[in-house]
């Protein structure tokens, strides 16, 4: 337990615990970690003791603690690897993790089909996606596959345009959505965090922009020669 928070634990206990009681009754908010466990022990455990404000099953203690053993949840791990949410806080993240949907796809089948409506982004927490266009003899051209943490679709939060290709579960998936109306709530509860979104998925496109024109120089480079 790092001293910071020992500290606020111990202002917490002072607002809790009442004026007279003798364990915390001029006492220094700087102690040592060790006479930090005797204090907390004299307070909580004391079986003489027959204040409900020691009970650790109270409601105020289970708030002081609570917090100490949080895990992040696989949701929030998923989306701080996407660069769209770049720079986001705690505070952030558990305000976006309201709005994700989880969905769940067998292999081969469809998260989206070409020139179906555009509804938003999906990011992918656990399987993989090939994006996929057909070509006119009937034949399908993989444009790219995609794993764990990759994300695709993002251009329907710009625009209301169809999808210009397919996106294909390639095995068991699970995936996160984050839809245009999803961003339209969220711009509305947090403006700033709905721009924030929006700035940096302009930064998103334009990188793969300017990677999709370096594909194509090159590749009228090879014709070339």
């Amino acid at each position: 337990m790092d001293t910071e928070k020992m500290n606020k634990t111990l202002i917490i206990c002072r607002s809790i615990i009442p004026k007279g009681t003798p364990c915390l009754k001029d006492r220094s908010i700087s102690l040592s970690y060790s006479l930090y466990l005797d204090l907390l022990s004299s307070c909580i455990y004391n079986p003489s003791s027959n204040n409900k404000e020691f009970d650790l099953k109270s409601a105020k203690w289970e708030n002081i603690f609570k917090g100490w053993n949080r895990k992040e949840s696989e949701t929030v791990l998923t989306l701080k690897q996407v660069p769209i949410f770049k720079d986001f806080s705690d505070k952030d993240f558990q305000e976006l993790e309201k709005l994700i949907h989880k969905r769940k796809y067998s292999i081969d089948q469809f998260v989206f089909k070409n020139r179906a409506p555009g509804e938003g982004m999906y990011i992918i927490m656990t399987g993989s996606v090939k994006i996929t266009i057909g070509t006119r003899s009937g034949n399908e051209n993989i444009l790219a596959e995609l794993g764990e943490g990759d994300f695709f679709g993002e251009l329907a939060l710009f625009d209301d345009e169809p999808r210009s290709a397919n996106a294909i579960a390639t095995e068991d998936s699970a995936l996160l959505g984050f839809f245009t109306q999803d961003l339209m709530t969220l711009q509305g509860r947090n403006p700033v965090l709905g721009q924030k979104i929006l700035f940096n998925l302009g930064g998103v496109l334009g990188e793969r922009l300017r990677s999709t024109n370096s594909l194509l120089i090159k590749s009228q480079t090879v014709k070339s020669e």
